[in-house]
């Protein structure tokens, strides 16, 4: 048994921590079965050298009598700022034996306090209206040795570090997304290797973001009260190999001046004029005598915190699938595949090419890109807006010239590309609208350049002599951008269709993945709750997002108001706490911290959150009348039936009390625990009242959302059930077995179904390929993520319906926790439908998790992974559990498998730890 995979605060070796007792965690690997953890030791030293040698010298847990393996906070002396922590751990098996240390880890500490910054905030300009994004520069010298360098940067909106001519980092768009009059991020980065002995020089360059917005739209970002131009501050901490240190800081010895990106915009794009480039801006022997000293200028009003949660970076660059000229002059590429980021150009054209991409998910009728349903709303206001459109113009040249924006990304599958020539002397504009349009004083000094090119084409001030451009496949390439979260489930089975639905939400969820889970990539970019808690178990099971969802709880936790409510999206400038919001979405932030806890076995995030997540239950009873609760949205983007609020809002509200009274036992609250148990018993009681019609065994209208959400959120009475649920059936086959839904519904009817013994009804809505389903987005439509509507109306690149993501895990593989953190497993596989095979691979927190079955010829093959250090329970599903047998021996010659029960054609087995190969009968 070896000690594995070590984190600190999920994360793996990280640099800025800032938390003052930072929870370790670990898996175990094991080649035997039925291995256990009885004890650890951690040892934390201060060097490598003393951690080799096994000396603790910033601590030493001793020996520490238990099986636990995840989150043990720091017990050690106190951390100071900048504090690099070497660490390994040992533990000691089920028979007493010891392991070997696994292989060290570090983690270092941030800048904890407010001193820590000796420098101020510096910007170019303080005025908000579109600007070029400014660069900034400082020269110094190094005199020492250097042993290591860290940066801290924090640029607002964004912020990219350069040292001696190189970007240190493969990171976009940092930092993440915040409200910035409560909360700023910085990012602590590594240059050791960036700087050297002699001259030096710091670059940095700055984009709008998030932070200043300055397009109108209809949530008022552009009227937030944190807005401002662009600025930054900089802590770099250089210690030398005798034990010195020195500090450069944001201080008056920086310059300023325009780089080539003319304009930027979080939803608009990026125009970049490579003509005006300053070649090695940021190197060490550039001439800035010609720029203007920086401009000390007001910090935000949020707290600087360490960004704790994985960059966003491109993780994968696509290639064009194909290439069509719809009009002369318009080439439209087209990826196969939706998406979130941007393109990369790579071409050669004349000096002054300017070259317009817009992006989009659909095409008109005449094969040119159609942004209309996606435009609206940022032109809502203002109908000349720019929107996902970015503008590059050439410097020319022999070199091949490859760009891509910095400063904003774009929800797409098409881009459109149209270029014309600018005359001489005249300049583009800034920010042009959508038709990329030049100044009105150089207009008559442009013409459109056709695509066969080749011609004269008289300009003002003189004929120019264009050759013709070639575009290919090869002269673009589509960035896929999203937090980079480590993949840890894989599904895979015999249906196609599902494997495909399966691929489609992890697109979705990650195109949504912007250092916020985001509700599409192009037409909002919002943080809507709904989308969050909806797609969370999908995210959970697909990928390593504890950091990322713990990010995310700050960032609520900074929107609530002192009376408890919330608002529809997070972060907001002040919108969504009259409109777009109520329980149904509010929910994300009780439901999330219980997902932590649950998926996680995260205990801190209850003691974090609980004071404001018994304010926001406070809240809603303040709100309640009769103990029903009406607020804002319910089950959005239904196909035809309509749910009433009042029972989606109320249902929420009675999980909200059940989950905050569980969080308040585990915190030793036993007091509120029963308060709370007694409200959510009192909700129950008015939900069944108000809704329940005990002669027809329906709720409200009887909508499949109304009977799936009483059943899902545990509101129906037991005796009641089975006639509730005779409803649920009826009602979906009425509805031609198919879902009539919005978002809320989708989720809970799979999920009812499933556990209530209906898996072959919910698997074939799973697989429809007729209106509505998500096989008619795949199949009919030729979707490669998930629509925001049934009927494909809206944005092409939504989340909302991706619970399925995580259905085929729970309930295909079977795979859920049976205690938090995986420590115990569950693992019940449904045979359903026309599936011969279904594999889930989950990589727990606790270890990965297999769960692999096949049928053929009548008999049943279930191949297990149980994570060392946990144990199962195991549903097979077989027809004679006395026939079951293991590796080919029966039950009874496995050492440590007990045959528990036997229920509803299922052989309940108790499997420790181990790898097994179950085997048996199974007919249909």
């Amino acid at each position: 048994m070896t000690p594995s995979n070590l984190k600190c605060e999920y994360l793996v070796d990280p640099l800025g921590i800032d938390i003052l007792a930072p929870r370790l965690s670990w898996n175990l690997d094991s080649f035997s079965r039925n291995e256990s953890q009885t004890a650890y030791q951690i040892l934390v030293a201060q060097s490598f050298s003393e951690l080799e040698e096994n000396t603790g010298s910033l601590w030493d847990s001793g020996k520490v009598e238990t099986s636990n393996t995840l989150h043990i906070p720091y017990s050690g002396s106190e951390l100071s700022s900048t504090r690099r922590c070497y660490w390994k751990v040992r533990v000691w098996n089920q028979d007493g034996l010891e392991t070997p240390y696994s292989q060290p880890a570090v983690w270092e500490m941030g800048l904890l306090t407010p001193e820590d910054w000796h420098g101020g905030w510096l910007g170019a300009t303080t005025e908000t209206e579109p600007q070029p994004a400014p660069l900034f520069r400082r020269a110094f010298t190094i005199e020492k040795t250097i042993r290591e360098a860290r940066a801290y940067v924090s640029g607002l909106g964004y912020g990219e570090l350069h040292v001696n001519g190189k970007r240190v980092s493969d990171s976009v768009l940092d930092p993440g997304l915040t409200r910035y009059d409560k909360r700023v991020l910085y990012v602590a980065y590594d240059v050791t290797e960036n700087l050297k002995h002699g001259p030096n020089a710091l670059g940095i360059i700055l984009g709008n973001g998030f932070y200043n917005i300055h397009q109108s739209n209809p949530w008022n970002h552009d009227e937030a009260p944190w807005r401002a131009a662009p600025k930054f501050i900089l802590e770099l901490r250089i210690e030398f190999t005798d034990g010195t240190f020195e500090t450069v800081t944001s201080d008056d010895q920086w310059k300023t001046a325009h780089s080539p990106i003319l304009w930027n915009s979080f939803h608009g794009g990026e125009t970049y004029d490579a003509r005006l480039e300053k070649a090695d801006w940021s190197a060490i022997d550039y001439d800035d005598s010609g720029w203007s000293p920086a401009l000390s200028v007001d910090a935000p009003a949020g707290k600087l915190s360490a960004q704790l949660i994985p960059p966003i970076k491109v993780n994968q660059s696509l290639r064009p699938a194909s290439l069509k000229q719809p009009k002369p002059g318009v080439h439209v590429y087209d990826f196969g595949q939706n998406f979130s980021g941007f393109i990369e150009l790579a071409l050669n054209a004349p000096d002054g090419t300017e070259i317009t991409i817009k992006y989009g998910e659909r095409l008109a009728e005449d094969g040119t890109l159609d942004q209309s349903h996606i435009a609206h709303l940022i032109k809502e206001k203002d109908a000349s807006q720019r929107f996902q459109t970015d503008v590059y113009i050439t410097k020319g040249g022999e070199d091949l010239e490859v760009w891509s924006p910095r400063f904003t990304y774009h929800g797409f599958q098409y881009a459109e590309l149209t270029f014309r020539a600018l005359g001489e002397g005249a300049e583009t504009q800034a920010a042009p609208e959508a038709s990329a349009a030049a100044p009105d004083a150089d207009a008559s000094a442009i013409e459109t350049m056709e695509s066969e090119g080749g011609e004269s084409v008289e300009l003002e001030g003189g004929v120019t002599s264009i050759p013709e451009l070639t575009l290919d496949l090869d002269t673009i390439s589509g960035q896929f951008i999203h937090s980079s979260v480590t993949p840890v489930g894989v599904f895979s089975s015999s249906s196609e269709l599902l494997n495909k639905i399966w691929q489609a939400t992890r697109w979705s969820y990650l195109s949504n993945l912007q250092s916020i889970p985001t509700d599409c990539p192009q037409r909002e970019k919002n943080g809507w709750m709904g989308d969050a808690h909806l797609a969370a178990d999908a995210g959970i099971y697909n990928f390593d997002t504890g950091a990322f969802y713990t990010k995310y709880l700050n960032d609520i936790q900074d929107e609530q108001r002192e009376t408890g409510d919330l608002p529809g999206i997070v972060p907001t400038s002040g919108w969504g706490y009259t409109w777009g919001n109520g329980p149904a979405w509010d929910s994300a932030y009780t439901l999330l911290a219980w997902d932590l806890y649950n998926y996680y076995g995260d205990t801190r995030i209850a003691e974090v959150h609980f004071e404001n997540l018994k304010r926001y239950v406070d809240y809603l009873t303040s709100r309640a009348e009769d103990g029903i609760v009406s607020i804002g949205l319910g089950d959005w983007a239904k196909y035809d039936t309509e749910t009433s609020v009042a029972l989606t809002d109320t249902g929420y509200y009675f999980v909200n009390a059940i989950l905050l009274a569980e969080a308040a036992e585990r915190l030793g609250k036993t007091g509120e625990a029963g308060l709370y148990a007694e409200l959510a018993a009192s909700i129950k009681t008015a939900f069944n009242t108000k809704f329940y019609n005990p002669e027809t065994a329906e709720y409200d209208n009887g909508s499949q959302t109304a009977l799936s959400a009483a059943l899902y959120q545990g509101l129906a009475d037991e005796e009641n059930i089975p006639r509730i649920v005779a409803n649920l059936v009826k009602s979906i086959e009425e509805h031609d077995v198919h879902l009539d839904t919005g978002i809320l519904g989708a989720k809970y009817v799979m999920n009812a179904l499933s556990d209530h013994g209906h898996a072959d009804l919910a698997y074939k809505l799973a697989t429809q390929t007729t209106l509505p389903s998500w096989g008619y987005w795949i199949e009919t439509l030729g979707a490669t993520t998930l629509y925001e509507s049934w009927k494909d109306v809206d944005s092409r690149n939504h989340i909302m319906f991706g619970d399925i993501g995580a259905w085929v895990f729970r309930i295909l593989c079977g795979i859920s926790p049976a205690a938090p953190g995986f420590k115990e497993i569950l693992i019940k596989p449904h045979i359903v439908g026309d599936l011969v095979h279904a594999s889930g691979i989950y990589d727990s927190i606790s270890g990965r998790i297999v769960s692999d079955w096949r049928l053929a010829d009548g008999n049943l093959v279930l191949f297990l992974q149980i994570p060392t250090n946990t144990s199962a329970e195991v549903y097979v599903p077989t027809t004679d559990a006395s026939a079951i047998t293991e590796g080919g021996r029966p039950l009874a010659e496995v050492p440590g498998v007990e045959l528990l029960r036997k229920v509803d054609g299922y052989a309940v087995l108790k499997v420790p730890a181990g790898r097994y190969m179950f085997g048996g009968p199974y007919a249909k």
